[in-house]
């Protein structure tokens, strides 16, 4: 199955696919076209990802695990941040059990990057840490003991009190936000 054909079901068609017990077949060739070489390939791939989490986070609190994308190309990146904060606004606390693997992703790149990608980055940090609503979950995530390294030295007070203060999304961002 295309990338973009599996890009267009995924919006659509979530709920069929779990009552198919598609599913697995569905992630498997989502991932196998996210280690395709054609970028246009990846970011379908990425796209497909993202509505499959912005779907299933509609019926249920889980999401599947997607932080191999975000160690992607820039477009792949953006793709995969802004259906992250989706997901983030649409449930937040599901994607909860989920940033111990996410969060070191997104620290790696806001460190590694510069310009509008490091923003974009930093606008998903603050909308799955959900810091705009003050910094207690952040508090509690981090203090978990489960994030460790680049992303626990990183979220510390003085930065996550910056970004809580970063708007929540610009006009390109929207229109990729959009699309989930």
């Amino acid at each position: 199955m295309g990338a973009r054909t599996l890009q267009a079901l995924c919006a659509t068609a979530y709920v069929t696919f779990r009552e198919l017990e598609a599913l697995p077949k569905v992630l498997a060739a989502i991932n196998k076209a996210a280690t395709l070489s054609d970028v246009s390939i990846k970011l379908a791939s990425a796209r497909a990802t993202g509505r499959l989490i912005v779907s299933e986070m509609r019926i249920q609190p889980s999401a599947p695990s997607i932080e191999k994308l975000i160690d992607q190309r820039s477009e792949v990146q953006r793709a995969v941040m802004a259906a992250l904060r989706v997901s983030a606004r649409a449930n937040a606390s599901a994607l909860q059990p989920y940033l111990p693997e996410i969060l070191p992703s997104l620290a790696s790149l806001v460190g590694a990057v510069q310009g509008p990608l490091k923003m974009v980055a930093e606008r998903t940090l603050a909308a799955v840490l959900q810091v705009s609503e003050g910094l207690d979950v952040a508090h509690e995530i981090l203090e978990g003991g489960k994030v460790r390294g680049l992303a626990k030295t990183l979220l510390n007070d003085t930065y996550l009190r910056r970004i809580s203060k970063l708007g929540s999304h610009n006009e390109g961002e929207e229109e990729e936000e959009d699309r989930y």
